[in-house]
């Protein structure tokens, strides 16, 4: 009886541990105690040749990947002993590219066609290839799907890293390019990367180490040397692989990013000089006529000496007539860009010199003042314009103007940006006033006025709000009107204003716009704010009207003088035949005199004629 029950409890065990195995067979769906079930949307279930199979996801790790049958004729018992990361090659990172894109999507054909895919490229063909006829012929659009996604792959996944250089100044400066490139052979972007380079020189960060990432044109990454001697230039990135794991089968899944190298880098730098030239305008406002000067400095960087008996020649380009609105707008030297060409491009966008400037500086003499001058190499010295313009100066060390010497330590020219605000001056506008009362002489109690003609202000005169970057104030946007009264005894003689005292009083000031051009004061003309002025003479005594303008960056200030006649009024009591001393009327009065002489002195001839 014990013998008949341990041969049934036997052929018990055997059945079942067949059905596991046929079950299992074809990476079929089972329990494991490693492995999770594909879940459902994730496979299709196929049959051939009597036995059950599916094609897709065979089993789920506990951290979420999907595990892919790579062996159809073999079974799994979902315990995995073993896993191995695969030969990286273009296969193996497809495949990690899109079991890892697609592992949280639902959808029996996407996975499916992966599941494909696994199969071709690793299991044997001679068994796979009924399968994958089979499956063609099943599933509608799965072929279809399978060549999608191995153009797809082709396409996305970074096959190789190309690293090349080159200089752009000489052997002292350059840039690493750096482009990843698929399959396919076509630049791709979003691959982050690693570049370190070591030996004499540094990228522009300053440092030895920059990250980044791909795009579709070349990433550029900027170097200059510290030094002279060989650089090495290493680039690394990661990429998607494949894993092995090792079941009763064998089944692939992707495997973390792995760290990749592209080919080592290597050349030569040389550490040139590179002075850096500076200037700063003598003084920031020059009136009409005078001259233009600049201090120039050359200096070198930090860590470089003067070459032993270097002499640089600067040349130097002054512009005038610039408006205030162009102020902010630097225009700067492109990277290898000679001054000629620069002036040039100058030119192309409107601005050419006025003035020109040349200087030697050596380490006895870093700095020293320029003087501008009407000609290149000339010596008749420039006068400011004196439209209220603002002016800027360049200036270059051009490496085919200096000595052989002096060239071999340099790359290129060396030339400073246009409107850089401490090489910019305003050239201020002279101001001219002339003036005349409407009338010389009036009694007490009548209404006075005096016109008024202004020019010389810049024809913007107003609009400009001043620039505190370059120093420049606003424009000042009134000039005032004063009237004056003075004693009968106390005649004006001087240019200045006087105090106010029991003989001299200030009967008003009003604003005018600070524009060229004729003005009214009196007689109801309004002022600048629309006010309408009235002026009466109240006693007698000397009115005088006196314009005056404080000046601002862009235009001196003026004043009409106190003492001319012409902007006074002798002012009388209407019964008071008094003469006036000086004026007009006093000629006038000459005049009748004359007049009356000559007539008396005809008639007496013609009574003696008689």
């Amino acid at each position: 009886m014990n013998a008949m029950k341990q041969r049934s409890l036997a052929i018990l065990v055997s059945m079942v541990l067949a059905l596991i195995m046929v079950v299992a067979a074809g990476c079929p769906t089972a329990q494991a105690a490693q492995l999770e079930k594909a879940r459902a949307g994730t496979y299709y279930p196929y049959t051939l040749d009597g036995r059950e199979y599916t094609i897709g996801v065979s089993a789920r790790g506990t951290q979420g990947h999907n595990y892919y049958c790579r062996q159809i004729a073999m079974e799994t018992d979902y315990i995995t002993t073993d896993s191995v990361v695969m030969a990286s090659d273009d296969t193996s990172r497809r495949l990690a590219w899109l079991i890892n894109g697609n592992r949280l999507k639902t959808d029996a054909l996407l996975h499916a066609a992966i599941g494909v895919l696994v199969h071709r490229a690793y299991d044997d063909q001679t068994v796979w290839s009924r399968h994958e006829t089979y499956l063609f012929g099943t599933y509608a659009g799965l072929e279809q799907k399978v060549n999608e996604l191995w153009k797809e792959a082709a396409a996305n996944v970074c096959d190789s890293m190309v690293v090349t250089r080159e200089n752009t100044k000489g052997l002292s400066e350059g840039d690493v390019n750096i482009m990843a490139r698929n399959a396919n052979g076509d630049s791709l972007a979003g691959i982050r990367f690693t570049a370190v380079i070591s030996g004499p020189a540094v990228f522009d960060n300053d440092k030895a180490k920059v990250t980044g990432v791909t795009a579709k044109e070349a990433q550029r990454l900027h170097w200059k040397a510290t030094g002279s001697g060989d650089v090495n230039v290493q680039v690394t990135y990661k990429r998607l692989a494949l894993e092995q794991a090792t079941t009763a089968q064998q089944m692939v899944t992707f495997d973390d990013q792995t760290q990749y190298s592209a080919d080592l880098l290597t050349f030569d730098v040389v550490m040139p000089t590179h002075p850096r030239i500076s200037t700063t305008v003598a003084s920031k406002q020059v009136d009409a006529g005078q001259e233009v000067r600049d201090t120039v400095r050359l200096d070198m960087p930090e860590g470089q000496t003067w070459p032993e008996g270097a002499a640089y020649q600067a040349t130097g380009w002054y512009f005038d007539g610039l408006e205030g609105e162009r102020l902010g707008q630097r225009i700067v030297p492109d990277d290898g860009e000679d001054a000629q060409t620069f002036i040039a491009r100058l030119a192309m966008a409107g601005y050419t010199p006025s003035a020109y400037g040349s200087i030697t500086l050596n380490a006895q003499q870093p700095q020293r003042e320029a003087l501008a001058v009407t000609q290149p190499s000339g010596s008749t010295a420039y006068a400011a314009r004196g439209d209220g313009g603002f002016g800027t100066w360049v200036w270059a060390i051009e490496r085919d103007l200096q000595t052989d010497a002096v060239k071999r330590t340099l790359e290129g020219d060396v030339v400073s940006a246009f409107l850089d605000a401490e090489e910019t001056n305003v050239n201020r506008a002279r101001l001219e006033v002339r003036s005349k009362a409407d009338r010389q002489t009036a009694t007490i109690g009548q209404e006075i006025s005096d016109s008024i003609t202004v020019s010389g202000f810049p024809d913007d005169h107003g609009t400009f709000s001043g620039n505190e970057d370059y120093g420049f104030g606003a424009d000042t946007p009134y000039a005032q009107v004063s009237v004056w009264w003075a004693a009968d005894d106390c005649e004006p003689d001087t240019h200045e204003e006087p105090e106010e005292d029991d003989n001299h009083r200030l009967i008003g000031t009003w604003d005018y716009p600070a524009v060229s051009g004729t003005f009214r004061v009196g007689d109801g003309e309004k002022d600048a704010h629309g006010n309408p002025v009235h002026i009466s003479a109240q006693q007698s005594g000397w009115y005088v009207f006196v314009w005056k303008y404080e000046g601002d960056s862009r235009v001196g200030a003026a004043v009409s003088s106190y003492a001319d006649e012409l902007e006074r009024v002798r002012v009388v009591a209407a019964d008071e035949m008094q003469m006036p001393k000086t004026g007009s009327s006093f000629m006038l009065a000459l005049g009748i005199v004359i007049t009356a002489l000559a007539t008396g002195a005809f008639m007496l001839f013609a009574v003696q004629r008689r």
